[in-house]
C-alpha cells in the first residue's frame, strides 16, 4: 500500500481508506474522491449501519443543490467526526428501531 500511495496509483483519506483516483481529462486533474463513498467505507470498517441525515440526505436526493459543510449521517455506531481535506463527516449515535 505504502509503494501505491508514493507512486499516486491510489490515495489515503484516512488511516485504512484508500481510494483510486480518476483523471479527469476535460479539467485537466484528478477527480476528488465522493464524501458518501468515503462514508459508506468507513461505515464498512466499523461494521456500522448508515443513512445520511438533515441536508445530506437532501443533497444526495437531489432537492438541494446546497452542497453540506458538515456531511451527516446517523448510525448505530458511536459519535464521532472524521475530517480529511476540508471535508467533515459526522455521524451520530441512533438506535435501530
Amino acid at each position: 500500500m505504502n509503494r501505491l500511495t508514493n507512486s499516486e496509483k491510489i490515495k489515503k483519506i484516512l488511516k485504512g481508506i484508500y481510494y483510486n483516483p480518476k483523471y479527469n481529462e476535460l479539467i485537466e486533474e484528478y477527480e476528488a474522491s465522493s464524501v458518501h463513498e468515503v462514508a459508506k467505507a468507513i461505515a464498512r470498517k466499523y461494521n456500522w449501519t448508515i443513512a445520511p441525515s438533515g441536508n445530506t440526505a437532501l443533497n444526495l436526493l437531489g432537492l438541494s443543490t446546497q452542497v453540506p459543510f458538515k456531511w451527516t449521517y446517523i448510525s448505530d455506531g458511536r459519535y464521532v467526526d472524521f475530517s480529511f481535506g476540508n471535508t467533515v463527516i459526522e455521524f451520530k449515535d441512533r438506535n435501530n428501531k
